[in-house]
């Protein structure tokens, strides 16, 4: 009886181990990873149809419908500044209905 308790007790440990090891990665890959934000006006009645290509584009973290100045806000993600403005230049602004763009860097403090 002992060993199947002490068994169980060496997977809960692996488990977390593993799950600690797990999260420790994930937070050195989104501490070295670029953030970026697009202001997207669009022309009027293709808001929708921007936004639902927009939402599958690689490098795109979140996109929201918007009322206001703008008509969507994409958060971006990437390795690097470079592709941010990469994925801005040559997919987000060739979308069907993009007119302008406006893109926020994220800093680091």
């Amino acid at each position: 009886m002992i060993g199947k308790r002490n068994s169980g007790r060496n997977i809960a440990l692996r488990w977390k181990t593993s799950f600690e090891q797990s999260l420790h990665e994930h937070w050195l890959i989104r501490q070295s990873m670029a953030v970026g934000y697009v202001l997207i006006n669009v022309t009027p009645g293709e808001e929708y149809d921007a936004y639902q290509t927009i939402k599958g584009l690689e490098n795109v973290a979140d996109v929201t419908l918007l009322f206001g100045d703008y008509d969507i806000i994409v958060k971006l993600e990437a390795n690097s500044l470079s592709t941010i403005a990469a994925t801005v230049v040559d997919t987000i602004r060739q979308v069907a209905g993009v007119v302008d763009t406006k893109t926020l860097a994220g800093a680091e403090l």
